[in-house]
């Protein structure tokens, strides 16, 4: 999985590998992109369960908590969207966030998905409540450790 990868050049057991810059972003510095491209097939998303009430982020209310794949760019879209930070809740999963919303709505009211043809939405019976990024905004790349890309 493109996540680990990032884990084992870390460590040195890799030198490089393809992942999306929303992956390197949420994961620790340890990569210099050599060539990235837009992807105009994905989205970042919030998703919620269909027809259900959109979920209140307030100081003063219960924290709005989320199943989220990639914690640092869904925390700062909410920051830059204005929610205050002590609205809301993140909890971290590796893979299927959706499950979270569509099995545990009560707890799990949000969670962020990548959203390519949304039939995964529809068929659980989901629904986006905002982009957090757009096509083209989420890019694939070719990361490499720091010091090989100074050898190329």
């Amino acid at each position: 999985r493109p996540r680990d990868i990032v884990h084992t050049i870390a460590k040195g057991a890799a030198h490089g590998a393809i992942a999306s810059n929303i992956t390197i972003d949420n994961l620790p510095c340890v990569t210099e992109p050599v060539l990235v491209v837009p992807d105009s097939s994905l989205r970042l998303c919030l998703v919620k369960q269909a027809g259900a009430p959109n979920p209140v982020f307030a100081k003063d209310l219960p924290k709005v908590l989320l199943a989220v794949e990639h914690p640092k760019t869904v925390s700062d879209y909410l920051i830059e969207k204005g929610y205050p930070e002590e609205s809301f809740s993140l909890h971290h999963v590796n893979g299927s966030s959706e499950a979270y919303v569509s099995c545990m709505p009560y707890h799990f009211p949000l969670c962020s998905a990548i959203v390519e043809t949304g039939k995964t939405l529809e068929v659980n019976k989901l629904e986006i409540l905002e982009v957090i990024k757009d096509y083209g905004q989420i890019t694939i790349g070719l990361y490499l450790r720091p010091k090989d890309v100074c050898a190329l």
